[in-house]
């Protein structure tokens, strides 16, 4: 009989290797075993990147192919919020393993040769780094998110009359990653921007851009590695029927609708609000199916654009569908770049 092979214990491994009964390696912030299975390895909620703390705003880029000399310094806070996207950011921003490659290897190569990218990942990074510091009052990285954010919206918008092969990836992962730069930057009075119900229609009208440039792009961006993200689910409907017990949730929505069809029947707007919340209903139930926080955040781009201007004449079913989705929103409190936003929807 063969000698029986012992390991070192892992008392420290993930939920996957212990379930499994496996040695965990507890590489952070995904094990071996999970990157191997692609799956999401629960260390990734224990991960705490090393961050340096934040002097002073970061000094001129220096131009691409040079190196720096005496007129020109390194762009250390950039270069720190650049790490923290590669290290913690990009993998925090879906449960997919294939998005969160996307994000953490293309999207920053992508930003390399299209600055809007760039400026956009960068002012995400850097409302990241407040939340992950506690400290909302840190001026030197809003300042940061609010000027990379400018510069990037400032060179994003021309671009959207001129969608070509050569820029439609970039346009896309920049207005993938819009609604993420927009919500977030609602976590300080520093940095926000919504004081009422029409800078919200603002922003869900920015956010609704990826469907004109999937519009006129797709088959260049199903030919890219950018296609992990049109794959992943975000820009597909998903059926309104479920197969388990409802939620508490799915319950008041499918209430809402069926009031909705007897009270609103003879009302010319009874079409906007049906397939409205039919939209909702089908997000919600694909993201209590997946966990992908994508799925809820879709709805804006899919539903009819004459529903933003009901809300902004204070139509009164209009509003009370869109705190519906507010309550929706308020489910992924646990997201950084959401928390609050459920509340100040509703």
């Amino acid at each position: 009989m063969p000698p029986r092979r012992f390991h070192q214990k892992s008392h420290h491994g993930c939920s996957a290797c212990k379930h499994r009964k496996i040695k965990c390696d507890e590489t952070r912030p995904h094990c071996g075993f999970c990157v191997k299975k692609k799956l999401t390895c629960s260390l990734l909620d224990s991960y705490n990147p090393i961050l340096p703390p934040t002097n002073a705003l970061s000094s001129p880029r220096f131009p691409r192919g040079q190196l720096a000399t005496n007129d020109y310094a390194l762009p250390v806070l950039e270069l720190e919020l650049l790490n923290l996207w590669h290290t913690f950011t990009a993998l925090k921003l879906s449960e997919s393993c294939e998005v969160r490659r996307v994000m953490r290897e293309v999207v920053p190569r992508e930003g390399f040769t299209h600055n809007f990218l760039m400026h956009g990942l960068l002012a995400i990074a850097a409302l990241h780094r407040v939340q992950l510091d506690g400290n909302i009052s840190d001026i030197i990285l809003q300042e940061a998110a609010i000027l990379h954010k400018q510069k990037a919206l400032s060179m994003y918008t021309p671009l959207l009359s001129n969608i070509t092969e050569e820029n439609c990836n970039a346009l896309f992962a920049f207005a993938c990653l819009l609604s993420i730069l927009s919500f977030a930057s609602q976590i300080s009075e520093f940095t926000r921007t919504v004081k009422d119900i029409a800078d919200i229609v603002d922003i869900l009208r920015l956010v609704r851009g990826v469907a004109v440039i999937v519009e006129q792009s797709r088959d260049w961006i199903e030919r890219s590695e950018m296609s992990i993200l049109l794959r992943s689910g975000r820009f597909t409907a998903f059926p309104i029927t479920s197969s388990n017990l409802p939620s508490e949730a799915e319950v008041q929505l499918r209430h809402l609708l069926d009031e909705c069809q007897e009270e609103c029947k003879d009302s010319n707007l009874a079409a906007i609000y049906l397939s409205t919340i039919r939209l909702l209903i089908g997000s919600y139930l694909a993201y209590s199916t997946t966990f992908d926080n994508t799925r809820i955040l879709s709805w804006p781009v899919e539903v009819d654009t004459r529903f933003f201007n009901l809300l902004l004449q204070s139509d009164q079913t209009a509003l009370v569908i869109f705190a519906h989705y507010g309550a929706v929103i308020a489910l992924l409190e646990g997201t950084w770049w959401l928390r609050g936003w459920g509340r100040l929807v509703i």
